[in-house]
C-alpha cells in the first residue's frame, strides 16, 4: 500500500507511540471500519420522502409583503 508522505509520517508516529507495527495499525483501522454498522432507514434510504411528494404550491405565499 502506498500513502501520501503526510499520512505515512502520521502512521509511523502512531506506530512508534503505541509500540506496534504500522501493519498492526492498518489492520486495526480496516477491522474497525468494516465492522462499523451502517445507518439504515431515514429519508435517504429510498422509499422515503421524495421532492415530488412535497406540496410547494404555497411555499412563497406572503414572501416580500410587509
Amino acid at each position: 500500500m502506498y500513502f501520501p508522505d503526510e499520512l505515512k509520517a502520521r502512521l509511523a508516529a502512531e506506530a512508534a507511540r503505541r509500540q506496534v507495527t504500522e501493519a498492526e495499525i492498518i489492520r486495526q483501522a480496516v477491522d474497525k471500519e468494516t465492522r462499523r454498522p451502517r445507518p439504515r432507514g431515514g429519508i435517504f434510504s429510498g422509499g422515503g420522502l421524495d421532492a415530488r411528494d412535497i406540496d410547494t404550491s404555497n411555499a412563497m405565499e406572503g414572501f416580500g409583503q410587509d
